[in-house]
């Protein structure tokens, strides 16, 4: 299938085992024209990939300027993981604030289930009593005209 794609997916169609110096060497000629520093990221990623699966080739072992094209982007891999470890404990923390507003909120729900039972108790007791304020008017009517 990646015989089948066509020059403007060479990324892709160099993710396999099958790759040579010359291909590997044009994709970091490529690098070097990408101005976005998340493409190049990317890139690197890619290229990282590509290595570990060629590893074993002989050029592969040889070549020295796959140590120092790591070594270009060391830093910025280093930042990317940190930013990545620092959005990982913010998402934790988000998610355990998430949990506890949760378990506040089936708190507060309850209790306000707990508040409207007595208020239908309550409203249940009014009734019962205004009924009983009616029937004691009317017996104090019937008292009266006697």
């Amino acid at each position: 299938v990646l015989r089948q794609l066509g020059a403007e997916y060479q990324w892709i169609t160099k993710l396999n085992d099958r790759v040579e110096r010359e291909d590997m060497q044009s994709l970091m000629n490529e690098i070097q024209y990408l101005e976005d520093m998340e493409d190049r990221l990317n890139a690197e990623s890619v290229l990282d990939v590509i290595t570990r699966l060629n590893q074993n080739k002989e050029w592969m072992k040889e070549d020295s300027g796959m140590g120092e094209f790591r070594e270009l982007f060391r830093e910025e891999f280093e930042n990317r993981d940190h930013k990545i470890a620092d959005l990982s404990e913010q998402v934790l923390t988000q998610s355990e604030q998430l949990q506890n507003q949760s378990t506040q909120l089936q708190n507060q729900s309850e209790q306000l289930q707990n508040t409207e039972k007595q208020l239908r108790t309550k409203d249940e007791e009014n009734s019962r009593l205004k009924e009983e304020i009616a029937e004691l008017k009317k017996q104090l009517n019937r008292i009266a005209m006697l």
